[in-house]
């Protein structure tokens, strides 16, 4: 009788290790998804989307360029400043954002090409701030 007593009692403490398991796994993702992209602690640019820009015109192509051509719209926001939001528009060629950190640590987005409008967050802490903020043409 001990045995099936103990068994019993084995198995009660299995089922609610895998219950706490179960409730573990369907409420971390949810949570997960309702936190921002990039939360204060992290650091670099996160891309948060990216959607095709409007055409040039009816059946027109760009004009050649040596250099991208592109429209950036940055927003920071204080207190902090511990990150700053990119929209950036590339009409031709590629460029890529980036961030200089009060510590010295620069972090550069990924490569943003042509006949794009991108959506990026740049984050340094805290505890550190963003000095800097911009964009490069890479070709």
């Amino acid at each position: 009788m001990t045995l099936v007593r103990r068994r019993l009692g084995g198995l009660r403490a299995l089922t609610g290790v895998l219950v706490a398991l179960a409730c573990a796994l369907v409420l971390l993702p949810a949570s997960a998804a309702a936190a921002e992209p990039a939360a204060a602690g992290d650091r670099g640019i996160v891309q948060l989307s990216k959607t095709p820009a409007a055409k040039v015109g009816a059946g027109e192509k760009a004009p050649a360029r040596a250099n991208a051509s592109w429209v950036c719209n940055r927003q920071v926001t204080y207190p902090g400043p511990y990150y700053v939001d990119f929209t950036c528009t590339v009409y031709s060629g590629a460029i890529r954002a980036y961030v200089v950190c009060s510590d010295g640590a620069v972090f550069y987005s990924g490569t943003m090409y042509a006949g794009a409008t991108y959506q990026m967050r740049g984050t340094c802490g805290p505890p550190w701030t963003v000095s800097t903020s911009g964009e490069q043409s890479l070709w």
